[in-house]
């Protein structure tokens, strides 16, 4: 932990996952091993870019919004879930709300953001990425995900609006 109570993820320069930690492609991607820590990157990165954001020009933080998606609840409950509560501790950025859908308001200095966990199994699950405007995505074991889904969430896209001054960065991260 930093003397802010903000997470410190350790990178090793050169590494895939220090590569792909710190990129900016609005479309990225990370495979590796079992165990390598390809959902900590994801995890890491995701934090990056939501302390990275502008500053609304209105409100005066840096809002971000996110869907992490796995294709079943209990994959994502016990794995992707798991991980980021261990690095996102809840004494630090507060409770994760476990009403459906389980997301994680993060308050800090000029920092809000949202993060929502989905879990989408079913082409007709993309529903559940409409009428709602994202950051960004991260698809968790993107394999398992049907394209219809990923294409969906590529559409979606624009959050902060442009009142807010938009965003710095948004993309799918997998």
């Amino acid at each position: 932990m930093t003397d802010h109570g903000k997470y410190e993820f350790k990178l090793r320069a050169g590494t895939k996952i220090c590569d792909f930690v710190l990129s900016n492609n609005e479309t990225d991607f990370i495979q590796g091993d079992l165990g390598s820590g390809k959902t900590r990157g994801m995890c890491a990165r995701i934090m990056r870019h939501i302390q990275e954001q502008n500053v609304s020009t209105i409100t005066g933080r840096r809002m971000s919004r996110w869907a992490v998606v796995r294709n079943t609840f209990p994959l994502l409950k016990t794995g992707t879930m798991k991980t980021w509560r261990e690095m996102m501790p809840e004494h630090i950025y507060g409770r994760i709300n476990l009403a459906p859908p389980p997301h994680h308001r993060i308050k800090f200095g000029d920092v809000d953001a949202e993060v929502h966990f989905l879990a989408l199994d079913k082409e007709e699950d993309d529903f559940k990425l409409r009428s709602t405007e994202w950051t960004g995505i991260a698809f968790n074991e993107v394999p398992y995900i049907e394209k219809a889904i990923f294409d969906e969430a590529t559409s979606r896209l624009r959050y902060p609006g442009k009142e807010h001054g938009g965003s710095k960065w948004h993309g799918v991260i997998c």
